[in-house]
C-alpha cells in the first residue's frame, strides 16, 4: 500500500476530492465520534481520540475491502501515525486513510477499468459490441451483491454509443456514473443483520453461562471479599454485569465470564445453550454414572424382553406400533 503526498489543490487553486474519498473521510469521522456533536469544535487545538475507538470504525468504514489489505492498511497506519497513550490525532488520521484510499482503492480501480477495456479493444477501433461489453465486465472481481443488473448494463453501453468514439477514458467516466465497481462504505445489510444475529447469540450464551455460576461465584468473592482476588472478582463482575445490561460487546462478557469462574475455581464453563443449575460450574457437576445392565436372568427383565418386542409392542411391515 502507498501513503502521502496526496495532493488536493487543482490547477485553479480549489480543491479536488472525489465523492468516494469524501465518503470515506466523513464515515471515519462519524464513526468515531460516537454522535458527538460538532464533529469537528471550532477549536484549533488537535482533537485526541482513542486508537482502539479509530481502529473499530476502520474496520466497520472498510468492511467491504478485503481482509488482508484492511490489516496491512491498519499497521501501516500503526507505523506513520503515533500514538500518545493510546489517543491518535483525529483530523492527521483522517487525512491518512483518505490518502491511502484515494491511492490504494480509488486510483487502482481506473487502472483495472483501463487496463480492462485495451484488453477488448486491442486494435483501439472502439468497436464494442453489448454481449462484449457484459463478458468485459463479468470479469471485474466483485461481490454479487454489487453487480449491476442486465438493465444497468444496457443502459450503460447506450450511454457510452452516445459518444463519437468510445475510449478507456469514455469507459471509466460513465463506470463511475453508474458506480460500476465503486467503493461504498460500511458492511453489507445482510453481514450486518447476521452479526447484529451472532452477537445477540453470543449474549444471550454468556448470560446463560452466568446464570449457571453467579451463585458459586457470588460465595468465592465474599469468602474472598478483603482480599486481591475478591476485590478483582467484585470489578470483572460489575463489568460483566453492565455488558449484558447494555447488550453490547459479547467477546468481552466471555473475557470477564472466564476470570470469574477461573477465580472460583471453576474448570470449566457449563453448557452455554443447556445451562447447569445456577450455582454450579460444569466442571464441579456431579455425574452420575450409567446404570448397570441387567443379567439375563434378572427377575424383571427375562429372556421374553430381548430380541423381541414382548407385550411393548408389535412390528408390522418393518415399523413398531403400539399396542
Amino acid at each position: 500500500l502507498e501513503t502521502g503526498g496526496y495532493n488536493h489543490s487543482r490547477t485553479d487553486g480549489t480543491w479536488e476530492l472525489p465523492r468516494e474519498v469524501l465518503d470515506v473521510h466523513l464515515a471515519l469521522l462519524v464513526k468515531v465520534r460516537k454522535g458527538q456533536v460538532p464533529l469537528l469544535p471550532v477549536s484549533d487545538d488537535p482533537i485526541m481520540v482513542d486508537k482502539h475507538d479509530l481502529t473499530e470504525a476502520v474496520d466497520f468504514v472498510f468492511a467491504r475491502m478485503d481482509r488482508h489489505k484492511r490489516i496491512e492498511l491498519k499497521k501501516l497506519f500503526s507505523n506513520e501515525i503515533s500514538a500518545q497513550r493510546g489517543k491518535v490525532d483525529l483530523d492527521a488520521s483522517l487525512l491518512w486513510f483518505a490518502d491511502a484510499f484515494k491511492r490504494n482503492v480509488y486510483d487502482q480501480r481506473e487502472d483495472e477499468l483501463r487496463h480492462l477495456f485495451s484488453q477488448y479493444d486491442d486494435n483501439d477501433n472502439a468497436d464494442l459490441e453489448f454481449y462484449e461489453f457484459v463478458g468485459m465486465v463479468t470479469k471485474l472481481k466483485m461481490d454479487v451483491r454489487d453487480l449491476l443488473s442486465t438493465r444497468q448494463l444496457l443502459r450503460m453501453y447506450c450511454k457510452m454509443l452516445i459518444h463519437m468514439r468510445v475510449d478507456s477514458k469514455i469507459f471509466i467516466q460513465v463506470s463511475k456514473e453508474f458506480e460500476l465497481r465503486a467503493f461504498k462504505v460500511g458492511p453489507y445489510k445482510d453481514d450486518v443483520e447476521a452479526a447484529e444475529k451472532r452477537q445477540e447469540h453470543l449474549l444471550d450464551e454468556a448470560s446463560n453461562q452466568w446464570a449457571a455460576i453467579q451463585g458459586q461465584v457470588e460465595t468465592a468473592r465474599k469468602f474472598r471479599e478483603t482480599s486481591t482476588i475478591g476485590l478483582r472478582m467484585a470489578d470483572h463482575e460489575e463489568v460483566l454485569l453492565q455488558l449484558l445490561r447494555d447488550r453490547k460487546s459479547p467477546e468481552m462478557a466471555k473475557v470477564m465470564l472466564a476470570f470469574l469462574a477461573h477465580d472460583a475455581g471453576i474448570t470449566e464453563l457449563p453448557d452455554p445453550v443447556h445451562p447447569a443449575s445456577p450455582g454450579h460450574g460444569k466442571g464441579h457437576q456431579h455425574q452420575e454414572k450409567p446404570p448397570k445392565e441387567h443379567h439375563r436372568g434378572d427377575a424383571h427383565h427375562g429372556k421374553g424382553r430381548r430380541g423381541s418386542l414382548g407385550n411393548a409392542g408389535k412390528k408390522e411391515g418393518g415399523l413398531v406400533t403400539s399396542p
